[in-house]
């Protein structure tokens, strides 16, 4: 198993050395295999190494973003939260408002 560390620009593996020891199999069509070929072909790569990082690159970006869509979430109640159970404003808080009206006219 393998743990994905969150990051800001995007999600990295961790502690996942680069063995290959799991298999998939799956069939596809004539059509699908032959074009599969062919985009490997372009990238200049074998049809396992293509279909491999293709999917690895599809499936990252998937949870990338359902994880951004969970923080989102995340991060909306927190704000709504402190919003809503905000503390009052301090005697300082008053004082330097004042303090910038004086400067700076009203605010």
């Amino acid at each position: 198993m393998f743990a994905l560390a969150a990051t800001p620009v995007a999600f990295q593996v961790a502690n996942e050395p680069e063995k290959k020891e799991e298999r998939i199999s799956f069939r596809v069509s004539r059509v699908t295999k032959e074009i599969l070929e062919k985009a490997s072909e372009i990238k200049g790569r074998t049809l396992t190494d293509y279909v491999v990082s293709t999917a690895r690159e599809a499936a990252m970006k998937e949870v990338q973003e359902h994880t951004q869509l969970v923080l989102s979430e995340m991060e909306k109640n927190a704000f709504f939260e402190a919003l809503m159970h905000s503390p009052e404003p301090s005697v300082k808080a008053f004082e330097e408002l004042e303090q910038a009206r004086a400067l700076f006219g009203t605010l």
